[in-house]
């Protein structure tokens, strides 16, 4: 998000209280979570029977690009309205951590944002993401001008 996007960057830099809204629109664009679930009970679940001790995953990313629910759900819109996105998951399963979590994620950028030069994703290093049931960042080089 931030580093493929300078003039985000300048907006919170110059108004660091957007960040919290920043921070909710970069979960639901970029949600990360691909929870498991144990099929219980044999189930036809759109045309898939599912049997009992089956797994299956939660791809919570594809759920918050639904675009029945989020107008134009690649874009990312700082100004996005009716943002409940299930980054975290819902109901029951809902992360313990969720509100740490933001406030933590909050802080990285306040703290980059505050420290850094204006960064960008390094062209010569693309990203390097692993699966699971956290969709993390294995390696990510950022380049700033000094």
């Amino acid at each position: 998000g931030l580093a493929m996007d300078p003039e985000l960057q300048r907006k919170l830099r110059a108004d660091p209280k957007l960040i919290a809204e920043a921070s909710e629109e970069m979960l639901r664009r970029y949600t990360f979570t691909v929870p498991m679930r144990i099929v219980r009970k044999e189930v036809d679940l759109a045309g898939a029977k599912m049997m009992p001790g089956e797994s299956v995953k939660l791809f919570l990313p594809a759920a918050d690009l639904d675009a029945s629910e989020f107008p134009q759900p690649d874009t990312y819109d700082l100004n996005r309205e009716n943002n409940v996105h299930i980054a975290f998951g819902v109901g029951p399963h809902r992360c313990l951590g969720s509100h740490l979590a933001r406030v933590e994620i909050q802080v990285l950028y306040e703290e980059m944002l505050a420290h850094l030069p204006e960064f960008r994703l390094d062209p010569d290093n693309p990203a390097v993401f692993h699966g699971g049931h956290v969709i993390g960042i294995e390696r990510l080089n950022l380049v700033w001008d000094v």
